[in-house]
């Protein structure tokens, strides 16, 4: 068959690549032409459309190489199957080709999870770039829908929308959420979601107050001043370091974390516990961890042998 066939006629950012495209189906399709500038238009557009999410003109760049790279690797690997359907049965090499077929899901995969973990990080990158009065409007942003969403409920309740419902549970769920935000300690948030809860109780409450007066939320301030004289004192503790058979535990009061670490990797076993317990890898700490906690100690204990005062 001809493996230069002619490229198509529209222009697309991977033409350039048609005859790579053209060979990876030319052992397993009957219209390799056609698959190859399915492949072509396709991949043009998913690579098109993810550089309109990039902002800088040097990530484009990194991102389209890469891109290009990984859809090469598995082009290729492609090309190197075939199809007893098109070859014929004869002296088919049936142990090669499972080979290459493992290969070539790989080399997908690959470029699958490539492309899923480069905008993992970016937006992981774009959001420890923001300035406090960003992640401030976004925390913002975020509680409102979900404590309006329960005051529409009560709302509905009370006007007889919604009989289905509880208004009660809806009630101490909302109040429990509202609580949880004083942990934080973060006063300044606190007042913004108090004058929040104030707005929405006058837009909602026009039947019956959502919340009355009587309720702990108005606390909030008070609550969260409380959190925030704890998680001062516990910031100022001197961290304490647990050794263990292979390795150590921290506890880092300053991060409020406690970290493990090993002498060598860990089996997968325990890698294994270690997800399971609720334990992430930090790579900048080079240490599995996860906030200090009563479980968090129990998990510790059970996984390292470590025991705390």
């Amino acid at each position: 068959m001809n493996t230069t066939a002619q490229t198509p006629v529209e222009n697309f950012i991977l033409n350039e690549y048609y005859t790579r495209a053209y060979n990876a189906y030319r052992n397993i399709s009957f219209d390799p032409e056609k698959r190859a500038k399915s492949i072509v238009k396709d991949y043009s557009e998913i690579l098109e459309e993810d550089l309109n999410k990039i902002a800088d003109t040097e990530t484009k760049q990194i991102y389209k190489d890469r891109f290009i790279s990984k859809l090469l690797a598995w082009l290729d690997a492609k090309s190197r199957t075939v199809s007893v359907m098109i070859t014929g049965p004869a002296r088919f090499p049936t142990s090669r080709n499972e080979k290459a077929l493992n290969s070539e899901m790989k080399r997908s995969q690959e470029f699958t999870d490539f492309r899923e973990n480069f905008f993992k990080r970016l937006k992981k990158q774009e959001l420890a770039n923001r300035t406090p009065e960003e992640r401030l409007a976004d925390t913002l942003k975020a509680i409102r829908n979900n404590i309006e969403s329960s005051f529409v409920t009560i709302y509905e309740i009370d006007n007889g929308i919604n009989t289905y419902t509880v208004r009660s549970l809806i009630v101490a769920n909302l109040t429990n959420r509202i609580k949880t935000i004083a942990k934080n300690g973060n006063r300044e948030l606190s007042q913004k979601v108090l004058e929040l809860i104030k707005e929405l109780n006058e837009q909602y409450g026009t039947k019956k107050p959502i919340l009355t007066s009587r309720s702990s939320v108005w606390k909030l301030l008070e609550t969260t001043e409380i959190h925030r004289e704890q998680k001062t004192d516990f910031a100022n503790k001197e961290n304490e370091t647990l050794e263990f058979e292979g390795g150590k535990v921290v506890l880092n009061y300053e991060e409020n974390r406690i970290q493990i670490t090993h002498d060598q990797i860990p089996s997968y076993e325990t890698r294994s516990q270690l997800k399971k317990s609720g334990f992430k890898w930090s790579r900048f700490n080079t240490a599995w961890q996860r906030q200090i906690t009563s479980s968090a100690k129990y998990a510790t204990t059970q996984i390292t042998g470590v025991q705390f005062n």
